[in-house]
């Protein structure tokens, strides 16, 4: 029998086993997760929130990506009034039990400049510090409010100085959820049978990916900063990449809000200001650039030293100043949306901009998107406005962009529309429409496309004891999405690259568990970029490396002690997990959808990187073919949540049987070989699309994809699928004689699911055109593309 019907065989065997385990008995379960005293003192503190949230008036967000209910704001009463001297409010017992999950106190009045706020606890006094003290605003750091252990009563909010207070709130940006999870105390999936699964690396030859042989260290090495010290050039912003810069990371991406720096210059009172040219309304006075963006030979010598001269970044253009705003509108414009009319005069002042900074720092970014984030509302006021065609509009706007920065600067290129949520499903993708629509208005113009992607702080996103659909990624939204994007390239010959220009979670804190579900997702989403490697130009993950602005953050890379320096966070241990990965990139197999592999070579090293998205915990078998290599040692490197504490460590395995994995984690085997493994031949990964998309279920969708068959080694189909509620009736798919059904029951959950089935395909049973038909019979859904995935030897 041949190795390869040999692998075949124990692909086809482990897949069985996953299907096939028992449940684990409850005499053979691990214990209810016992919670610590300060975490069993946070959760009940949590539903006293949630429970109170009526009588203090609290102000509701829904997660962007997940569309989780949030509290963002809640009233501090009796607060309002005149302060001559001192007014001493006394708060409820209530509120100070929940101060912990709000970061600002905010203060709107008059007069508060003369107005300073202290904290009483019942002990001692504190004085509160700000963000901002304005004579309309204050915002006070909470933690700057120290409670004393359950001592929650005689505490008061205490106001000195002159002036008229008419609401006080606690505020939190990202909101707060009403999810606790305990099982973060416990072992993670611990209740659950662990998963005995199969994998294979080949070290005989490389692996690529639509002509991408290795790991793009300068592609996915990047953390979320400018190559700058920032608006102040800060000291610590310097700090900080020389930390980042000794694990072999760049920067990556960051924002040119052009009314807060050039309009207001960010609220500092001693610094020229940028105004309207009084000759011509709505354009600027460039002046102000001439005058103040000047060479600045010290500036250029300190980017130098640390950054290569073509290092490649990202930057994106926001926030147009206030006189190119629409007027005579009644819609919020947050973000500085420029009016219709002034589309040429934004563009302008995008290019100047750019040609400024160009002078005053020796470079610009090679990458520019237009506009942060303009898929929703907040940042693209036209969006849901009845009268205006939005998504026209906004492929107007940057179309317009693009063709004003690359008349200067014809190197450059110029992308968008950044989106900040790729619900693509949603409304019956109705949000999947106008994306394909801005692409097809702006293929022309646009160089690249670029998105967003954040998940939730859902502990195990695939739990299968959850009572709704998930509406982040990592559920299988993610390739779901990216494969609807790339089918509609291919329909319409619009082939071009994405940049992925911030990706992570909309999470804070600074526990253990926090910094978990940050890394996690780090790690869970890179290794699926990592796998589509051809599709983008840039990927940042939005770690950034320390908030100077913000000295009271503690879930970036790096935060400040109290004397003022700073020091790593536990967000450094994503820079250590993939600083040594590189190389050679390695064909890789898994008998699983949810675990995900990723290999290289350099010299005499193989490192896998593999990541487990199942429920439970994994034993993985990892079959490596060696062609006459001998292995010295075996290390994993591993990183995960165990009882509440972030385990980080490097130990030697005997061999590379029952590799443990953790639910979520991403762990990387590092393989010392006797020699370096010598790559004849290559397996050439390519994607084919089919002939639509986004047809409708309820009866069989039938699909066309075309391939070359000469050289075909391996093939799989990919079929996605969404629907709200998900489904309750099987997925049935055949392709030229072949069929496959999948229980889609799993999905049969309140809101919206949108993921993928994936099949091996025998290669005898692929042609040169392939008739492909999917059915589920259950109405109200839409199979959105086809794909198969082909290997091809080449010699």
């Amino acid at each position: 029998m041949t190795r390869k019907i040999l692998k075949t065989l124990a692909l086809l065997f482990a897949l069985a086993t996953v299907m096939a385990t028992p449940a684990l008995r409850a005499a053979d379960a691990p214990e209810a997760p016992r919670l610590p005293p300060d975490a069993q003192r946070t959760k009940a503190h949590l539903e006293l929130l949630f429970s109170i949230a009526d009588r203090f008036n609290a102000r509701f967000i829904e997660h962007i990506n997940t569309g989780e209910k949030r509290i963002q704001a809640i009233d501090v009463p009796g607060c309002a009034g005149p302060v001559e001297g001192e007014v001493r409010v006394p708060l409820s017992p209530e509120l100070v039990q929940v101060l912990e999950f709000f970061r600002v106190l905010e203060v709107r009045g008059e007069g508060l400049t003369a107005v300073d706020l202290f904290f009483w606890n019942g002990a001692e006094e504190m004085p509160l510090t700000y963000w901002a003290h304005r004579d309309n605003y204050i915002a006070a750091r909470r933690t700057t409010m120290q409670v004393r252990p359950d001592q929650y009563e005689g505490c008061e909010l205490i106001f000195r100085g002159r002036g008229t207070v008419a609401a006080v709130q606690l505020f939190q940006d990202h909101g707060v959820s009403p999810v606790f999870n305990d099982e973060a105390w416990g072992i993670v999936g611990g209740r659950r049978p662990i998963l005995k699964l199969k994998a294979s690396v080949d070290t005989g030859r490389r692996r690529s990916i639509d002509g991408v042989t290795r790991f793009e260290e300068e592609k996915f090495k990047r953390v979320y900063a400018g190559i700058d010290g920032g608006y102040e050039d800060n000291p610590e912003a310097w700090e900080a990449a020389r930390f980042y810069k000794s694990y072999g990371f760049f920067p990556g991406r960051q924002i040119a809000k052009l009314g807060p720096e050039l309009e207001h210059a960010y609220g500092y009172s001693d610094r020229p200001l940028m105004r309207e040219d009084p000759a011509r309304p709505g354009w600027s006075d460039y002046s102000f650039f001439e005058q103040n963006y000047l060479l600045d030979p010290e500036l250029i010598a300190k980017i130098d030293r640390f950054w290569p001269r073509d290092l490649k970044f990202a930057m994106c253009l926001n926030n147009w100043p206030s006189w190119m705003e629409p007027e005579g509108l009644n819609i919020r414009n947050d973000m500085g949306t420029p009016a219709p009319e002034l589309f040429d005069a934004a563009a302008d002042l995008a290019a100047r901009y750019i040609a400024a900074y160009r002078r005053m720092e020796g470079r610009v970014a090679q990458w520019w998107e237009v506009k942060n984030e303009s898929t929703i509302k907040h940042e693209w006021m036209f969006h849901n406005e009845p009268g205006y065609d939005s998504w026209g509009l906004l492929a107007e706007f940057h179309n317009v962009v693009a063709d004003r920065i690359k008349a200067s600067f014809p190197e450059i290129k110029v992308g968008g529309p950044t989106s900040a949520w790729m619900a693509l499903d949603v409304n019956d993708f109705a949000l999947a429409r106008d994306q394909m629509r801005f692409m097809d208005l702006t293929r022309d113009h646009l160089d690249f496309y670029s998105h967003h992607f954040y998940e939730g702080k859902e502990l195990v996103i695939n739990d299968p004891a959850r009572d709704s659909n998930s509406g982040t990624y990592l559920s299988g939204r993610l390739i779901a999405d990216l494969d609807l994007l790339q089918n509609h390239m291919a329909l319409t010959d619009n082939w071009k690259p994405m940049i992925i220009s911030e990706t992570g979670s909309l999470h804070e804190g600074d526990r253990d568990l926090d910094h978990w579900i940050l890394l996690k997702n780090f790690n869970s989403l890179m290794i699926r970029y990592m796998n589509r490697a051809n599709e983008f130009k840039l990927v940042v993950p939005f770690l950034i490396p320390v908030t100077w602005w913000d000295h009271d953050a503690r879930h970036y890379l790096m935060r400040y002690r109290e004397d003022g320096s700073i020091e790593p966070t536990h967000q450094a241990k994503f820079l250590e997990l993939w600083a040594p990965y590189r190389g050679e990139l390695l064909p890789v197999q898994s008998s699983s959808r949810d675990l995900t592999l990723h290999a290289v070579a350099d010299g005499n090293i193989v490192q896998v990187a593999i990541n487990n998205m199942h429920p439970q915990r994994a034993s993985v078998d990892l079959d490596v073919d060696l062609h006459g290599r001998r292995i010295r040692s075996i290390l994993q490197t591993r990183l995960y949540l165990e009882y509440g504490r972030l385990e980080f460590r490097t130990e030697e395995l005997p061999s590379l049987e029952a590799i443990p994995v953790a639910v979520e984690e991403t762990t990387i085997v590092r393989i010392e070989l006797d020699a370096p493994p010598e790559l004849r031949g290559t397996l050439l990964e390519k994607t084919f699309y089919g002939d639509a998309t986004l047809l409708p279920t309820g009866e069989p969708a039938r699909f066309r994809v075309q391939c070359p068959t000469e050289g075909l080694e391996r093939a799989r189909l990919r079929v996605c699928f969404g629907r709200d509620h998900g489904f309750s009736e099987p997925l049935t798919v055949s392709m030229n004689g072949q069929t496959w059904t999948e229980d889609l029951s799993y999905s049969n959950l309140t809101d919206r699911f949108f993921s993928y089935a994936e099949f091996d395909v025998p290669v005898d049973a692929v042609s040169g055109d392939n008739e492909i038909v999917v059915t589920i019979p259950q109405a109200g859904g839409r199979i959105s593309s086809v794909a198969l995935v082909n290997g091809y030897r080449v010699p």
